[in-house]
């Protein structure tokens, strides 16, 4: 009946949506195994070499070992993984907790072409946040062409064998979620070419707060007959030698034994933290809805107005009330726009707002349930009434 009111209503619709768009990495039935299907059938269409069309005779350690003999070192592919080495942003994987700062921030200094477009206000958000996306594209740059390797099908990366692996680590360990890898693709004015990718299968929701690790086995260069090394700093980092990163890569390697993984295999890995995108949204819900920190607002200049009911349907009433109002700045918002919250995490009201309301009570006996509409930029307070939908709830007994 009030904008307050709302507000705590769509607070739980918001988190009822994200639970049901959220599915299990792993499992799941019909569901699961239709969207890995989809997923496969769109994987045909990369670029790169689909794993299915590789001869499995073809796929022989004598091939792998044939071409690294007679290959110079200096000449084989290799991830890019060296904090101080070249590539720029693309010199170490990306998304990587190591490349965030002390207080969890991500770092984005040296993002290429950072003054493009609205570049800038992206980056601004990025650097804002305390981890990685739920559904987040892993960047591995490499230091030659990528065309030849067999790119796993999505459902064959929920196998320990896979090539390609994006797991859960700490409590969730060994929980695989189906990834879909491109190889080859050109590269533009953000990232270079030779740039491999690995983003999980659309539907898969990685978990808020979540730590995973992304794999690239020895095995995915050797099966495509390309030559290949492993970066000295990652093969330090795997080997356990002292390492600034080795405190970040710590749960990927607690965790590679039990999800029946050999870290000796591993060519390059990634460990991320996943952010929690709905965080301050559910600290500014329990304020709300919390009457010691958000009093019930009170219901100012309700009177009937006549004109505007229906007899024998509905009456309508006028009211207006304030409302807290988190968002920095000035509305529409053409800048800032941001939630504040003080040292203590506690979020501040910005300003309170007075909004105007529209009662509609049919004519029936109640009690009446209650139906909430809120219009859009543009709406009145009466916009609303001449909707079919509101109509027929009338009809229906809502109030």
């Amino acid at each position: 009946m009030n904008r307050l009111v709302l507000v705590r209503a769509c607070c739980a619709l918001v988190f009822l949506a994200a639970a049901l768009v959220a599915c299990e990495p792993v499992g799941g039935g019909e569901q699961v195994n239709s969207q890995v299907d989809a997923a496969n059938d769109q994987s045909e269409d990369q670029v790169g070499v689909e794993l299915a069309d590789v001869d499995a005779d073809t796929q022989t350690t004598e091939v792998a070992e044939d071409v690294l003999s007679d290959t110079p070192v200096e000449e084989r592919i290799a991830p890019r993984f060296d904090p101080d080495g070249p590539g720029g942003f693309y010199r170490m994987p990306w998304p990587m907790d190591a490349r965030r700062d002390a207080n969890g921030h991500n770092i984005l200094s040296d993002f290429p072409n950072r003054s493009a477009g609205i570049t800038p206000k992206l980056i601004a958000v990025g650097e804002s946040l305390s981890g990685f996306s739920t559904m987040p594209v892993v960047y591995i740059g490499f230091t030659g062409p990528m065309e030849r390797l067999p790119i796993p099908a999505p459902r064959e990366t929920l196998s320990a064998t896979s090539d390609v692996q994006l797991l859960r680590l700490g409590d969730g360990c060994g929980e695989r979620v189906p990834v879909l890898t491109t190889a080859g693709l050109k590269g533009d004015q953000f990232f270079p070419s030779n740039t491999l990718t690995v983003r999980p299968v659309p539907g898969f929701v990685l978990k808020p707060g979540a730590t995973y690790g992304l794999i690239i086995r020895e095995s995915l260069g050797a099966g495509g007959g390309v030559a290949l090394k492993v970066p000295p700093v990652f093969e330090a980092l795997r080997n356990g030698e002292e390492s600034p990163l080795q405190a970040s890569f710590a749960p990927l390697w607690a965790c590679l034994p039990q999800a029946g993984v050999e870290a000796s295999g591993v060519w390059v890995a990634s460990v991320f933290t996943v952010n929690d995108p709905v965080a301050e949204l559910r600290t500014i819900r329990d304020q709300v809805r919390d009457p010691q920190q958000t009093p019930t607002p009170t219901i100012r200049d309700w009177h009937l107005e006549a004109s505007l009911g229906v007899e024998g349907r509905y009456r309508v009433y006028f009211a207006e009330y304030d409302t807290p109002i988190y968002q920095k700045g000035v509305s529409p918002y053409d800048s800032e726009g941001g939630f504040v919250f003080d040292a203590q995490g506690v979020p501040r009201v910005q300003r309170q707002e007075t909004v105007p309301m529209a009662v509609m009570v049919p004519e029936s006996a109640g009690p009446h349930p209650v139906l909430i509409w809120s219009d859009g930029t543009g709406a009145s307070r009466t916009s609303h009434m001449s909707r079919a939908v509101v109509s027929q709830a009338i009809d229906a007994g809502f109030a």
